[in-house]
């Protein structure tokens, strides 16, 4: 790569426009445009854009992409060419062009770039600003002068406070909010939303932008929805909520965190890694940015960038990331180590339903399925149910074919998430088998999409009859990332399609995914699991 010179890199932070083949770029308002029409990049694609721009005409290579734009954190090619990807798609289908990749090399800015000054981009806007300067300056000088005319008295200075202090009740109050919603549990999330809108109440006269109240109302809210079957009408207030405080700390890791959250929870896969990787740019060292970064890696297939961010947030035994790692070794197809990662993390969270569906999975994918439906069942006897356990319980039950009793147990988990798509889809087949009347439509999503969100797609398909479509679906699940083949392949709705040569296409191309994720995890030493207890209640094959 071609570096700057001192004089170069002085000059150019003299400009605040970047011009290059219609493409406009407002440096201090972050902002994009193209022939005129607002362009939506932001995070790591803006970030992109600019050190692409700022190297032309030089080639920036994939180390020096690592190094600008992920401040030098470690990411794969594909991560990069991902990342390229989303811009050259938000650039639009003219603009798209500017960009070239060099296979082996890396990528340069094709179009010739200008720097402009306020005054180059807009001169007309400049002569009237001068005016308007020249104006205020007379005015300001006669007033000055008449000020010392009338030799007013001298008083006392007074300090002035944008922002009311919080009292020490309140402080107390926001302490104990916090409280009850790091304990993780339905009642104690309840609390915590009753605790920070009474806060944000007392507060909203005398203090109406108190950030942490609203960064943890909109958390809470967040955990609410998608940890415990609330609402899915909070999902706007937690929005409203996560704007408020980016607006007033746009920089703040958590409020950067808070959008990626709801995208999250929305299902907008790639909206939510781009701020949770704005997020983590912020906060390099933050684990629970990490853990959740890693998780939609996970989803997405990047097993090894998902393995490496649990693994750097192990050093404090976050016991979310001891499921992720068992989830990673599970969808890598390494088996003994996450039967190990798996038992240690029941341990870690024996009252949790994603740990205890995770365990299911496992079992279920070697057919275990009487060690699968004990790991739910004893959830369930704790008093602890959700729709994903519910759901599991149906797809046992549909291999054991009593689908009576799977209809039974979606009905369930229908009861706790109506919305919920995946189980709408699991009804509509059990209904097709079962000549029942037909009761959800299916839903139309993007291509970017959860990758496990076309398994349902592929689900309400089958439940129609319609065979290509399902294959279709399935094949925009894989190509999004989507691993769980061996999973997959125990469900009673695609057994039947296994026979084909278009299934057996697909699992060819899951299982060389796999292997290639495999290949690269194995570079990473995991941890010893000292403290494991051999004796887990988990059951051994």
């Amino acid at each position: 790569m071609i570096q700057d010179s001192a004089p170069q890199q002085h000059q150019r932070t003299q400009h605040q426009h970047i011009h290059s083949n219609g493409l406009v770029v407002h440096l201090a308002e972050r902002s994009v445009h193209y022939q005129g029409k607002a362009l939506n990049i932001s995070g790591l694609s803006y970030r992109l854009l600019i050190a692409l721009l700022h190297a032309w005409p030089a080639l920036l290579s994939a180390d020096e992409l690592a190094k600008q734009v992920w401040n030098g954190r470690a990411v794969s090619d594909e991560t990069i060419a991902q990342r390229v990807s989303l811009l050259r798609k938000a650039l639009g289908t003219q603009a798209r062009q500017s960009i070239e990749s060099v296979r082996g090399e890396g990528y340069r800015w094709l179009p010739t770039v200008v720097y402009r000054t306020a005054s180059e981009h807009n001169p007309k806007r400049a002569k009237k600003a001068a005016f308007i300067a020249l104006v205020l300056l007379i005015i300001v000088a006669s007033v000055s002068l008449l000020l010392m005319l009338q030799k007013p008295e001298a008083k006392p200075a007074r300090s002035v406070t944008t922002t009311a202090p919080i009292n020490d009740a309140l402080s107390l109050q926001l302490q104990r909010a916090h409280q009850f919603a790091g304990q993780h549990t339905p009642q104690a999330n309840r609390h915590a939303i009753a605790l920070y809108r009474e806060i944000l109440s007392k507060q909203r006269d005398k203090h109406p932008s108190y950030i942490p109240s609203q960064m943890g109302l909109a958390s809470a809210l967040l955990d609410q929805v998608s940890k415990f079957n609330g609402d899915p009408a909070l999902l706007l207030e937690a929005e409203q909520l996560s704007q408020q405080v980016l607006a007033v700390a746009p920089d703040n890791p958590r409020s950067l965190w808070l959008r990626g959250s709801y995208f999250d929870i929305q299902g907008e896969l790639n909206a939510a890694i781009d701020w949770y990787e704005q997020a983590l740019s912020a906060a390099p060292e933050e684990t629970g940015i990490k853990g959740a970064l890693a998780y939609l890696y996970t989803r997405r297939g990047q097993l090894h960038e998902a393995l490496q961010l649990n693994i750097d947030t192990l050093s404090v035994l976050q016991r979310y990331q001891v499921l992720q790692i068992a989830e990673i070794m599970r969808l890598a197809q390494q088996d003994d180590i996450a039967q190990i990662w798996l038992e240690y993390a029941y341990k870690l969270l024996p009252d949790d339903p994603f740990a205890a569906v995770q365990i299911a999975k496992f079992h279920l994918s070697h057919q275990r399925y009487s060690a699968a439906q004990q790991s739910i069942e004893r959830l369930h006897a704790s008093g602890i149910k959700s729709s994903d356990t519910f759901e599991q319980l149906a797809i046992l039950a549909l291999i054991a074919n009593d689908y009576q009793q799977a209809l039974v147990h979606i009905e369930q988990a229908l009861q706790l998430k109506p919305d919920d798509f995946y189980s709408q889809a699991w009804y509509e087949w059990i209904a097709h088998e079962q000549g029942l009347a037909s009761r959800y439509s299916e839903p139309q999503w993007a291509d970017d999409r959860w990758p496990n969100t076309w398994v349902a797609q592929a689900l309400f398909k089958r439940s129609r009859g319609d065979r290509l479509s399902a294959m279709n679906a399935l094949n925009q699940a894989v190509d999004l990332g989507y691993l769980d083949i061996i999973y997959l392949e125990q469900l009673p709705p695609f057994v039947a399609l296994q026979q084909d040569s278009a299934w057996q296409a697909l699992a060819q191309k899951a299982h060389s995914k796999v292997t290639t994720e495999r290949l690269k995890i194995q570079n990473y030493a995991l941890p010893r699991l000292s403290q494991f207890d051999e004796r887990s209640s988990i059951d051994r094959p």
